[in-house]
């Protein structure tokens, strides 16, 4: 079944921020109140004639799947309007997103709202990094910031909460959640890392997916398609190679040869540029560490990874690779 997007309500879930680029994430905060979600998603298949819809994915959304049609459901802090006029525009320009089909405006009682885009059918085949590489170069050359929709909110990478590193270390220290000898370890790291803020205000800017990672690729027999822009940013070129950076090499389950293969597709990089990449992504394994300290104050599961991340800053020789919670 083909759904159109007039067979939804086209409709802003925050119409108050059309006129501008908010600074923060597309989704900031979880969907912790997954009935809501739930409930949300199957009257939105009911009212427009799709079957039961399945959770497929619970994170800072809730994805469901309708057959070919799939829901992401959650609290967006950014015009809903503009999410598929920019899906629209990155299709346009040769960069492969999914297809949006529509959305539904806010459910005032539950604050929740739903995109709607056409199901992605990926395959079990690895990914072509290479062809990543070009659709990353295509976005930072193709799309500018004065394309972007308004009200789609464009991220400010030194903003983001999870990289106020002093902050967040001064609350683990305060509430005691790992031993002090962790605390300064980890501060150490930040600190060896440099001043990482002057590489924002020193290179140009251009419009970047901000999560490139695994996780947000899915590969097709057409070739990758990029999903999950939720942290579009205007940044350095290098914020886009951080995330597979960091992911290739260290204490994660890449092989270190991925991202070698995303640059030979983006093209070579600066010296400069290169320093700048692997400042960054020693930084973003400080900050996905120290998030799973604090989630480790609710969750067990989350404790433990914890604990497994601070093996590799320890530098035990046989640490444990990290898993993605």
């Amino acid at each position: 079944m083909q759904v159109e997007s007039s067979c939804f309500v086209i409709a802003s879930a925050n119409a108050h921020m059309a006129g501008s680029h908010p600074t923060g994430a597309f989704v900031s905060r979880p969907v912790t109140d997954r009935v809501a979600a739930e409930r949300l998603a199957r009257l939105i298949c009911s009212d427009n004639g799709l079957t039961e819809p399945e959770l497929i994915r619970l994170s800072m959304t809730a994805t469901f799947r309708s057959g070919s049609t799939v829901l992401r459901v959650g609290h967006f802090d950014g015009d809903l309007d503009g999410a598929v006029q920019l899906a629209e525009l990155l299709r346009a320009k040769g960069i492969s997103a999914p297809r949006p089909l529509g959305v539904h405006q806010l459910d005032e009682s539950s604050g929740l709202a739903a995109v709607l885009y056409e199901f992605i059918e990926g395959n079990a085949l690895p990914v072509d990094w290479r062809a990543v590489g070009v659709l990353a170069q295509r976005l930072h050359t193709e799309v500018s910031a004065d394309m972007i929709p308004r009200g789609v909110p464009l991220v400010q990478p030194t903003s983001l909460p999870w990289w106020q590193f002093d902050e967040m270390l001064n609350d683990i220290e305060e509430r005691e959640l790992v031993e002090q000898s962790d605390v300064t370890m980890l501060r150490d790291v930040v600190q060896a890392a440099g001043e990482w803020r002057a590489i924002f205000d020193d290179a140009p800017l251009v419009v970047t997916h901000g999560d490139l990672h695994p996780g947000n690729i899915l590969m097709t027999p057409d070739g990758p398609v990029l999903v999950d822009w939720d942290l579009l940013a205007h940044a350095p070129t290098s914020w886009d190679h951080v995330p597979l950076a960091a992911w290739s090499g260290g204490p994660w389950l890449g092989a270190g040869h991925e991202y070698e293969q995303f640059v030979e597709g983006y093209g070579s990089v600066s010296a400069d540029v290169e320093r700048d990449i692997w400042q960054l992504a020693t930084l973003r394994n400080v900050a996905a560490t120290l998030m799973r300290i604090r989630a480790g104050e609710s969750s067990a599961a989350a404790a433990v990874e914890a604990q497994r991340r601070l093996e590799y800053w320890k530098q035990v020789e046989f640490y444990s690779l990290w898993r993605a919670v």
